[in-house]
């Protein structure tokens, strides 16, 4: 498995307010979420953006920059559209 990007965040808005804004998108990449809480109460939303599989060489190439450069504004959407719907 090759790590292409991670990105953190923290948000007023529930958990649940995430699973109604993520799309389904089962397939690859690998878009891993983890959501917590912190100590001032906030949902703290983590993403790991991944890729396995013998040409993941060459898809890290094509656009595992992009991906790179864009997962934390990416997730800073996220985060803003929870909000406006929690």
């Amino acid at each position: 498995m090759t790590t292409i990007a991670r990105a953190k965040g923290a948000s007023t808005a529930e958990p649940a307010a995430f699973f109604a804004t993520w799309a389904d998108v089962a397939g690859w990449p690998d878009f891993d979420h983890t959501l917590g809480k912190d100590q001032d109460g906030r949902t703290t939303v983590e993403v790991e953006i991944s890729m396995t599989g013998p040409l993941r060489g060459l898809w890290m190439k094509i656009m595992g920059g992009d991906l790179a450069r864009s997962v934390q504004h990416d997730l800073d959407n996220l985060i803003a559209t929870a909000e406006k719907r929690a």
